[in-house]
């Protein structure tokens, strides 16, 4: 943009162009005034506390514009100057921000006028959005742009201190002011002001002006701007000043002079003791030694009796030698809701982690889950935030804003028996034999059926080859209740196992029983097998019989004659009977 150009180059180094020099005299208004005091514009290349102690040294300050009227002011009086054929200039005016001081919702930023005070019901920002990052961490001090291109003209940038610019703008207060002189028919009326600037074309003259009224072939008349005996502000002589005897310029209150008045016929001056000096207002004095070899830091005073004092800027207090300034520790006050930098010439409030300004200075919680942070879900705390997981899941240890599945089956004792995890989850499983309870966790053991004998002898048949016979598993029906019975058909070896704790009879009866037992062991299977195989034959022979070719039934018949001995041949060996299928 045409306007950070404007100020990087105008802060770099000089520019050329048509525009007068520091020493040459600029055409046109030189100071603007009004009954509040005066605006005056200095075309001198110096920094920012150059600038402002050149003010100072005059009797005034650094130039606040906190009103659109004096906005207007300032506008008109460079406007009177002309725009010049260079480029746009820079001036200083009375505007400077510590470091760390941004404030962008501000009027002013976080700017200070040298006023020591932020009220203004003015602003004119050459851009909308303030400088930022690394030019927040240093001073900062504003210039006023005027040039050639209209549309920039007094428009606020911001940049360093320290770099010179084209001018500044200074302001000059007054007990009061005085009328403009009429102009005489022998010639105009010099105005030469307190802070040194000669100018015919003032509406407002300051207090302490001396007056040069021109009166033709005669020697000027010079009156001077004072305080009357009434208290108000007026011309030392009353108009027509020309054609009038001239009498004694310093009686009455000696001339205004503060000390010495000295009448010089058509003119007087003022003076000053011994050990005084003249100030520029041209009637008051001042100690000569007081400040001339500049012995103060920043700010020096004119004492009494060649004396002076030492002034410190805001933010800093005089130190114990009387001259230099130490920074002040603003934040040892407790100035700040949370936390407080301190840097030299000011301090600057910041928030804690987690908090946030809220505008008015204050601090105010930052709803962290806004951005969603988390992976699940998020709760906001005062400074601070908690990541929350679904049930299942956990806060992962290296990233606690994402959830890892929790291994529930790593519990001791979460399930009775058997553990399978999933993701979110987990379920408890039974071994054979087992069935989960209702509380899905618990095991209990599944109902046995009835048993169907009462004996404690336990029966263990030996097989002779086990590869010859398959296995049949048989219903029974002879109890209450069918019962299995899984046989090998071999020809097995019954065994059987004692109770060595018997007496020997009751051994010989047990014996007995055993045998009987056996022999239904063999039994049965033999039947249940010639069942099996005569219910086989019928279903074979029912099948062949339907397969059989179907014969008419005079085919079923033959005539038998008396003949004795003679019938039909014998048939071919090897020939199948023909079947005849009657119905009943």
């Amino acid at each position: 943009m045409l306007c950070l150009w404007l100020l990087l180059t105008g802060l770099v180094g000089p520019v050329r162009g048509a525009w007068p020099g520091p020493e040459a005299a600029w055409p046109g208004l030189e100071a603007a005034c009004s009954p509040e005091g005066c605006y005056v514009v200095f075309f001198q290349r110096r920094s920012f506390l150059e600038s402002w102690r050149s003010c100072r040294e005059r009797g005034g300050n650094l130039a606040t514009l906190k009103r659109h009227e004096e906005a207007a002011q300032v506008a008109e009086l460079l406007q009177a100057t002309g725009p010049g054929t260079g480029q746009q200039r820079l001036f200083w005016i009375g505007l400077q921000r510590q470091p760390r001081q941004c404030f962008p919702q501000r009027p002013l930023r976080g700017f200070t006028w040298t006023t020591g005070d932020q009220d203004t019901l003015y602003t004119n920002w050459a851009r909308a959005e303030p400088a930022g990052g690394a030019a927040c961490s240093a001073s900062r001090c504003v210039v006023l742009s005027y040039g050639p291109a209209v549309q920039e003209n007094f428009q606020w940038l911001e940049g360093s201190c320290t770099l010179p610019v084209d001018g500044f703008l200074c302001h000059f207060g007054f007990a009061g002011m005085c009328h403009g002189l009429a102009t005489e028919e022998t010639g105009p009326v010099s105005y030469t002001t307190p802070f040194g600037r000669v100018s015919s074309a003032l509406s407002h003259i300051p207090f302490g002006t001396v007056a040069s009224v021109a009166c033709g072939n005669a020697a000027p008349v010079s009156v001077l701007c004072m305080q009357q005996d009434d208290g108000a502000v007026g011309w030392s002589k009353e108009e027509p000043l020309c054609g009038e005897e001239q009498g004694d310029w310093c009686e009455g209150d000696n001339g205004g002079c503060q000390q010495l008045c000295v009448d010089e016929g058509p003119s007087y001056s003022c003076e000053c003791h011994a050990g005084h000096t003249l100030l520029p207002d041209g009637h008051s004095c001042a100690p000569a030694d007081g400040c001339q070899n500049h012995p103060c830091q920043f700010e020096c005073v004119p004492g009494e009796a060649g004396g002076y004092r030492c002034l410190c800027p805001v933010g800093y207090t005089l130190a114990s030698d009387g001259r230099a300034c130490e920074d002040t520790d603003e934040c040892a006050t407790g100035p700040c809701e949370q936390l407080c930098d301190n840097f030299p010439g000011g301090f600057q409030c910041r928030c804690q982690l987690g908090y946030e300004e809220d505008g008015a200075g204050g601090c105010a919680d930052r709803d962290e889950c806004g951005t969603a942070p988390c992976e699940h879900q998020c709760e906001n705390t005062e400074g601070s935030y908690l990541c929350l997981c679904h049930l299942g899941f956990s806060p992962a240890e290296e990233a606690p804003q994402h959830c890892v599945d929790n291994d529930e089956c790593q519990i001791p004792g979460v399930c009775q028996q058997m553990c399978v995890n999933y993701v979110g989850g987990f379920e408890c499983y039974c071994t054979e034999g087992y069935e989960l309870e209702a509380d899905g966790i618990s095991c209990a053991p599944l109902a046995e059926p009835p048993a169907l004998a009462t004996r404690q002898q336990s029966f263990y048949p030996r097989f002779r080859d086990q590869q010859e016979w398959g296995a049949e598993v048989l219903q029974v029906l002879g109890t209450d209740e069918p019962f299995s019975l899984t046989q090998e058909f071999s020809d097995p070896t019954a065994s059987h196992s004692e109770d060595p704790s018997t007496s020997p009879g009751g051994e010989r009866a047990r014996r007995k029983r055993d045998d009987r037992w056996l022999l239904v062991a063999l039994l049965v299977p033999l039947c249940v097998f010639l069942v099996i195989m005569v219910a086989l034959g019928i279903v074979y022979c029912t099948r062949c019989g339907a397969r059989a070719k179907s014969r008419s039934v005079t085919q079923c018949y033959r005539w038998v004659t008396s003949a004795g001995g003679k019938g039909p041949p014998h048939p071919p060996a090897g020939a199948h009977p023909t079947t005849c299928r009657t119905s009943v």
